[in-house]
Order: structure tokens, then C-alpha cells, then sequence
């Protein structure tokens, strides 16, 4: 074990020449020894290859007040760097930050007992087959701070036990979070037990979010949003996800409204939900949802928030003990919703607005949402609304349905 003080890598004390640090693995320990901004920091030198370390931040406290993720390890500067099989543990702060243009490959690392695992701002990243445990705030955070495409894939990690100790509304407790970046590709990762979600997505463009396994977040498994109006969160696909016991499955939400930003032109394809706390599949403005399998949920696929519904096309999904299958916006300005080719098995009826079952029941329903009741089916005095699960084609103001299979 080397204790040490902060270590400076700068163009003025390295000759311009890169840093090279490769060890015997799992015998080189490099531990903080007092209070310092950071362990190591690399600052505008090229080509920095570090292998086989293990870097312990001592559990002290890092006095970095000028950086938004103070962090064990940071990259700073137009530069380049490669990381690869190492460990980053035991520190209130990240394990690696990366600003201002540093561009760099994890690969095979490991990160617990932090802050966050691996932020950036600013920078294109590839973060592959590493494992996450145990962070106090985030896991995965690739941040912009303003809209643009960057270079980044987030690909065959393992995620798991990532708080919200701070007791944010979003911005904390997540496994991957994306925030205005665009271009970011998520793939085949494996999160589990998240404060919040395994993967948020808050703004950007154009993200690609692939084959990823979820399992028990405390809301939304893949949460895609525009919580601000200065925010836009468009052009994403979201697909082949397998996601189980979140508070809902996939959630794509604002439509401009209440001083949010736009989510739209979300693609929800192929994903597995199951054992949703509320609602499988939420989508609110330009979302197409198609061929999705949703189990064992309150409500399958819920179309449209009151007023905040227009271009939601369903098709082909499956819905099964789902006790709604598909909930569909009641409200008078919900326009162009599309129900069509849908299977829903497996779901309650119930005729009773005053049955205890009524307001999560039917196939395909009109819904309304209060911050009280949640999302449920609407009615008129003692009479229950109308259920279109085996209608012929049926233009009903913003929604046409038809073609879809409903069996108990």
C-alpha cells in the first residue's frame, strides 16, 4: 500500500509525455493519506493508461469545492485516457470524474463504497463490463451542460445497490443517468435495487437504450423526462429490456405543460415488464408502443395523462394479469391515440363504479390520474365507462381503437 497526498499529472511536470501506471494485479494499493481536492488528477496530458491499481480514497473528505463531482481520480482537458482493470473504492466523493473534453475507456473496473461510480460532464466516454456497488448518490452519471450529441456507450455493466441518501426528486439515487447528453448508448447492462431508477434519461437526444436487465427500483425501471422547459428529451429508443418490480416499468413523460420541457418521439419496443408496483408502460406525448409484453402490473399500458396525451400510437402488445390492460387518456383535448392489435389477458371486470375493483379494471379503458388516486378508470354517476377490448374500429374523440383481443 503507497500512501500519498494529491499526485499532479500536468504538461508542465511530465515533460508533455503520458502517464503509464500498470501493476501487478490486485497488489497495488495507492490510498489517500490526508485531506486533498483528489487522489489523482490528469490534466491535459494525452494517452494516460493506467492498469491494475487499486485506488483507495480512505473514506477522507475531499476539499475540491470548484468541481460539481469532486471524485478519487479525475481527467480534465481535451485528452484521452484508458482505464482498465481497477479498483476505485472507500470515498464520501466519485471514484473517476472526467470534464472538459477528457474522452476516455473504462473497461473491467470496479467501483463500491463511493459517492458515485463514474461521472462525466462534458465528455465522450466508453464504460464497459465494470461493476457499480454500493454508491451513496448515483452510479453511471454522463451529464452535458447543455444540449448536444456526444460519444458515449454505457455497455455490459453490473449495477447494484445505488442510494438516494441526499433524498432528491431525480437527479439522485439512479444507476445510469443521462442528463441533455445525446447520442448515449445504453446497452445490456445489469441494474439492481435502485433508490430511483436503474436508468434515467433527463433531456438529450437521440439515446439508444438496448437490451438492459432491471430489477426492484423504486421508480420507474427506464425513466425517460424534460423536467424543465429549457429541457427536451427526443428521438430515443427504448427496446428488448427486461425490467422486473419497479414502481413502474418504462415512463416517458412531459408534454410542455406545468413548466416542463417536451419528451417525444420515444420509441417503446419489445421490452418485458413485470410485477410493476403501478404501471407497466406510462407514455405522454409522441410514444409508439408496440410489441411489448407487460405481466402481472396494476395497469398494463397506461396512454396520456389527462390533458398531457396526443400521438400515441399501441399496437401489438401483449397484456397479461394485468387487472386494466390499457388505460387511455379520458380527457377532451387527448388527441390522435391509436389502439389497434393489442392481446389482453387476464383482467378484472367490473361494471360497479362502487366496486372496490372498478377503478384498476377492464381492457381497454379510458383512465384519469389525481396526485390522490393515482391513475384510474373513469365513470359517470352509477355508470361505468365503456370497455373497447373486442370492439370493431371505433373513432371515440381522440381515440380510434379496433382489432384488439380481450379475454378474461
Amino acid at each position: 500500500t503507497y500512501m500519498t497526498n494529491k499526485i499532479d499529472v500536468l504538461t508542465s511536470n511530465g515533460g508533455g509525455n503520458p502517464l503509464i501506471l500498470i501493476g501487478a494485479s490486485g497488489t497495488v494499493i495507492v490510498q489517500l493519506a490526508s485531506v486533498q481536492p483528489y487522489l489523482l488528477s490528469v490534466s491535459g496530458v494525452y494517452g494516460t493508461n493506467i492498469k491494475n491499481i487499486i485506488f483507495d480514497g480512505g473514506n477522507i473528505t475531499l476539499n475540491d469545492t470548484g468541481s460539481q463531482f469532486p471524485a478519487v481520480v479525475r481527467f480534465s482537458g481535451d485528452i484521452t485516457y484508458q482505464v482498465r482493470n481497477c479498483v476505485f473504492r472507500n470515498s464520501t466523493f466519485s471514484g473517476i470524474s472526467a470534464t472538459a473534453g477528457a474522452h476516455g475507456i473504462v473497461k473491467h473496473s470496479q467501483f463500491f463504497s463511493l459517492r458515485y461510480g463514474f461521472t462525466t460532464l462534458d465528455c465522450g466516454c466508453t464504460f464497459e463490463k465494470n461493476r457499480v456497488v454500493t454508491c451513496t448518490y448515483g452510479g453511471i452519471y454522463v451529464w452535458t451542460t447543455s444540449a448536444y450529441t456526444i460519444q458515449a456507450r454505457i455497455a455490459d455493466n453490473f449495477i447494484q445497490n445505488i442510494q438516494n441518501v441526499p433524498l432528491g426528486s431525480g437527479q439522485y439515487g439512479n444507476g445510469i443517468s443521462i442528463y441533455r447528453a445525446g447520442g448515449v448508448s445504453i446497452v445490456n447492462n445489469t441494474i439492481y435495487q435502485c433508490a430511483l431508477s436503474a436508468i434515467r434519461i433527463n433531456g438529450g437526444s437521440n439515446c439508444q437504450v438496448l437490451g438492459n436487465r432491471s430489477w426492484s427500483s423504486g421508480d420507474a425501471g427506464i425513466f425517460l423526462e424534460s423536467p424543465g422547459a429549457d429541457v427536451a428529451t427526443i428521438g430515443h429508443i427504448v427496446a428488448n429490456n427486461i425490467i422486473d418490480a419497479g414502481f413502474t416499468g418504462i415512463n416517458a413523460a412531459n408534454v410542455g405543460m406545468y413548466g416542463d420541457g417536451v419528451t417525444r418521439r420515444i420509441t417503446i419496443a419489445n421490452n418485458q415488464i413485470t410485477n410493476a408496483t403501478t404501471v407497466g408502460i406510462i407514455g405522454e406525448g409522441g410514444v409508439t408502443f408496440t410489441g411489448n409484453s407487460v405481466e402481472n402490473c396494476p395497469i398494463g399500458i397506461s396512454a396520456g395523462t389527462n390533458d398531457a396525451a396526443f400521438d400515441l400510437t399501441v399496437t401489438g402488445n401483449f397484456l397479461r394479469n394485468c387487472k386494466m390492460g390499457i388505460g387511455y387518456s379520458w380527457h377532451s383535448s387527448a388527441v390522435g391515440m391509436l389502439v389497434s392489435g393489442n392481446e389482453i389477458s387476464g383482467y378484472v371486470v367490473s361494471t360497479n363504479p362502487a366496486d372496490p375493483a372498478y377503478p384498476q379494471s377492464g381492457a381497454i379503458v379510458a383512465v384519469a390520474y389525481d396526485s390522490t388516486h393515482g391513475k384510474y378508470r373513469t365513470y359517470n354517476g352509477a355508470i361505468p365507462n365503456t370497455d373497447y377490448g373486442n370492439a370493431t374500429q371505433t373513432v371515440v374523440g381522440g381515440l380510434t381503437v379496433g382489432m384488439n383481443k380481450a379475454r378474461i
